[in-house]
C-alpha cells in the first residue's frame, strides 16, 4: 500500500511538472532584481515614516543602518551571539532582536554554515550586554526572543538583561492564527 501510494504521489507530482511548475531556471536569483527591491523598501520605509525596521537572516551594510536613521527611523538586526551583536553595532544598528536557540523551526543566524550557540538565553543575553553595555551605559534596547511561552519566561529574560521581550510560537495556539490542527498538536 505504501509503495503504491508513494507512486501515486509521483504521477501527481509528475503531472504538476508536466503543467508548467518553475525550473531551476525560473527561480535563480536576480541579484540586480533584488538590489533594486531592497532600495524600493528602503525608500518606502522612509516615505511613509515607518516606525522602525529589524533585519533577520543577514546584516544589511552600514549605510543601510545610516540612511535610516537620516531618515528617523531606527533599524535593527536579529543576532544569536554576541559576535553578531558586536558586528550590528559596528553597523549602526539602534536595537538588537537577541534570538535563543528555542526559537520555533529557524534561527536569524547571520552565517548560516555557522553551528549556531546551544547556549540558553540568559547566558547569551549576558554575553551581548557585554557587548552593547547595561543600564545607563547603553542606549541600545535588547529585545529577547525564542522559546518564549509563558510569563515565567519574560520574566526571567527580563532578569536577565533583555529590555523587552518578544513571543511568536506561543501565539500560534490562539484562535487569531489560523493554525492547523496538526500544528497546534504538534505545538
Amino acid at each position: 500500500a505504501r509503495t503504491a501510494a508513494v507512486a501515486a504521489y509521483r504521477a501527481g507530482l509528475t503531472a504538476d511538472g508536466a503543467a508548467g511548475l518553475p525550473t531551476a531556471a525560473d527561480v535563480v536569483p536576480d541579484p540586480d532584481a533584488e538590489r533594486a527591491d531592497f532600495d524600493a523598501l528602503l525608500t518606502a520605509a522612509e516615505e511613509q515614516a515607518w516606525p522602525l525596521v529589524s533585519f533577520t537572516f543577514g546584516l544589511p551594510a552600514a549605510d543601510v543602518f545610516a540612511r535610516l536613521a537620516a531618515a528617523g527611523i531606527p533599524a535593527g538586526a536579529t543576532v544569536t551571539d554576541a559576535t553578531e551583536a558586536r558586528a550590528a553595532l559596528d553597523h549602526g544598528a539602534a536595537f538588537l532582536v537577541v534570538q535563543g536557540h528555542r526559537a520555533g523551526g529557524h534561527r536569524g543566524t547571520s552565517d548560516p554554515a555557522a553551528e549556531p550557540t546551544r547556549a540558553e538565553m540568559p547566558t547569551v543575553l549576558a554575553a551581548v550586554r557585554d557587548v552593547v553595555g547595561t543600564g545607563a551605559a547603553s542606549a541600545m534596547p535588547v529585545v529577547a526572543a525564542g522559546g518564549v511561552g509563558t510569563a515565567e519566561d519574560v520574566r526571567a529574560l527580563l532578569t536577565a538583561g533583555a529590555d523587552a521581550v518578544a513571543a511568536g510560537t506561543a501565539f500560534l495556539l490562539t484562535p487569531e492564527a489560523g493554525t492547523s490542527a496538526a500544528h497546534r498538536a504538534a505545538v
